[in-house]
């Protein structure tokens, strides 16, 4: 019981301080005029639904000094045809991936690039105009070599539990990540809306696991903070991109296997030791509903530990929701926080019987 408590203690006292990390950090851009070039850099496969919105979003960007470069990685839909079409209106570089998988389509986008920048996103992504501006601005005013951005999955049905369950996850996720980056050790990110320094990307090429179905993004974090690289947050709500939530539940749990499946190639220990931490804190949970319900211990102990973690999971979406604008109702977050336990114990566990799937 003590393990219990221990265990859940350090996780709720963790997050929180992420979330005071949050909560009291403003940008340190001083201009919203850059003038640096950036290439934008989207691998996109079978994304006939989104693709259009996605090249109306990027052509109605504010910022001028950007290039898109889209690969499309072997669609077997009309992606390739409805990018075709829209590069008759819109000047964007359009090719094929040279090789197999969303690694090798990043690596061919970046035979094609001669900015200093690159600014990363997916096709199933969309932003408001302001988005490659400020990140522009970002990357002059601080000249880090990784610029960190929200990326938040958006409802799209605002009366689906389901939608709204894992839009509440994605303010949560982003607690953690921006809070870890801006207390000066990063240890997670998202290819959906960050920015590189080319020239890093290049030189990280050898580092990114290929064995790894996904992870590039991670991966070059990791090999970033490991060359003592400077590594900022944008919390500007303008810096924000949005996504889709996933069509099902299982389409949800085979992208947050694989997620987990990346954890066993971590060589960062911080990213380790928190990814451990919160595995541990939703386990214990676990442990004390089944002591709960084999009569180890009373009910009012299972409530005050659920209870603790249950503070800590809230500052955590509510934070960022007051940022960027997004409705996190009690509702949500309560079931969010029962299901979550054994969400967590489902994915990690297929992570790791699935490694590099």
């Amino acid at each position: 019981m003590y393990v219990v408590l221990i265990l859940v203690a350090i996780y709720s006292l963790l997050i929180l301080f992420y979330c005071i990390k949050f909560r009291y950090y403003h940008d340190s851009i001083r201009t919203f005029s850059p003038n640096i070039p950036i290439n934008i850099i989207t691998a996109a496969k079978n994304e006939e639904e989104n693709i259009d919105k996605f090249l109306s979003c990027i052509s109605s960007q504010n910022y001028q000094n950007s290039e898109l470069i889209l690969v499309d990685d072997h669609s077997t839909d009309g992606t390739y045809r409805i990018a075709s079409e829209y590069k008759q209106r819109y000047n964007f570089i359009l090719c094929h991936n040279n090789g197999n998988g969303k690694k090798a389509a990043l690596r061919t986008a970046l035979t094609h690039c001669n900015a200093p920048y690159i600014l990363f996103t997916d096709a199933d992504c969309y932003s408001n105009p302001q988005w490659t501006t400020i990140m522009a601005a970002s990357a002059q005013h601080t000249k880090a070599d990784i610029i960190l951005a929200p990326l938040i999955i958006k409802a799209d049905n605002p009366k689906s539990v389901f939608q709204r369950l894992w839009q509440t996850e994605s303010l949560a996720i982003l607690t953690l990540t921006a809070g870890a980056a801006i207390a000066g050790h990063p240890i997670m990110c998202n290819g959906g809306n960050m920015m590189v320094n080319t020239a890093l990307r290049n030189t990280a090429d050898a580092y990114i696991k290929d064995h790894y179905r996904s992870g590039d993004d991670i991966f070059l974090l990791q090999y970033a903070v490991m060359q003592g690289k400077k590594i900022v947050y944008v919390k500007h709500p303008d810096a924000a991109v949005y996504t889709h939530s996933p069509k099902s539940l299982g389409a949800l749990i085979r992208q947050r296997t694989r997620w987990a499946g990346k954890t066993v190639g971590y060589t960062d220990i911080v990213t380790i030791a928190v990814a451990a931490v919160v595995f541990l804190a939703n386990v214990a949970i676990l442990v004390a509903a089944g002591l709960w319900v084999a009569d180890v211990i009373n009910w009012y102990n299972f409530l005050i530990l659920f209870g603790v973690k249950f503070v800590a999971d809230t500052f955590s979406v509510k934070s960022p929701a007051a940022v960027y604008g997004i409705k996190a109702n009690w509702f949500d977050i309560v079931l969010l926080s029962l299901v979550y336990p054994v969400y967590t114990l489902v994915c990690a566990v297929g992570g790791v019987l699935k490694r590099g799937w």
